[in-house]
C-alpha cells in the first residue's frame, strides 16, 4: 500500500511540474509576441500589411515548434 501512495504522489508532482511548465511557456510566448508587435508598431516606414503578415508567420511557426518540442519530450520520456 505505501508503494502505491508513493507512486500517486510522484504522478501528482509530475502533473504540477508539467502544468507549471505549460504556464511558463504561455507567458513566455505572450511576452515574445507582445515585444514583436510593439517593436513593429514603433517602426513607422513598414506597411501594416507587412506587420500583419510577419505576425501571421510567427504565430504558426511558434505553434509548430511547440508541437515538435512536445513530441520530442514524449519520445524521450518513453525511452527512460
Amino acid at each position: 500500500m505505501p508503494r502505491q501512495a508513493w507512486h500517486d504522489e510522484d504522478a501528482a508532482t509530475r502533473r504540477r511540474r508539467r502544468d507549471s511548465d505549460y504556464h511558463s511557456r504561455v507567458i513566455l510566448g505572450l511576452l515574445i509576441f507582445g515585444v514583436l508587435s510593439n517593436g513593429l508598431n514603433q517602426l513607422p516606414n513598414i506597411p501594416i500589411t507587412f506587420k500583419q503578415a510577419l505576425q501571421g508567420i510567427v504565430l504558426p511557426a511558434a505553434l509548430l515548434l511547440n508541437v515538435f518540442a512536445l513530441r520530442l519530450e514524449r519520445v524521450r520520456t518513453r525511452g527512460d
